[in-house]
């Protein structure tokens, strides 16, 4: 069972969570996909489903994406710890992952 965290806001500056900072595009892509500060937060605290490998993009930038319960996918560039974008995860890939994890079992 998820449990709900309290803060429904959606942000309008970057803000800290722990010592992950999130910056004005993940910022921008919650106002666009209406994600709360409490379903990143919950996003970036708690233990993750999945964690993808580093991958670089065109302008040599690294980050990993982080898969957690709430169905929440979250950016990070791993040498500074920003989040630099944020998704909802499709019921799809959900199944996918959470099937993939009860198989390593």
């Amino acid at each position: 069972m998820i449990k709900k965290v309290k803060d429904g806001r959606i942000p309008k500056e970057p803000y800290k969570v722990g010592y992950y900072y999130v910056n004005k595009h993940a910022i921008k892509r919650m106002n666009e996909r209406k994600i709360s500060k409490g379903e990143l937060y919950y996003n970036l605290t708690r233990k993750p489903l999945a964690l993808s490998k580093i991958k670089y993009d065109d302008k040599g930038r690294p980050s990993y994406r982080k898969t957690t319960k709430n169905k929440i996918t979250s950016a990070i560039n791993p040498e500074n710890k920003n989040v630099v974008s944020v998704n909802r995860l499709h019921t799809k890939e959900y199944k996918k992952i959470i099937n993939q994890k009860r198989s390593k079992r």
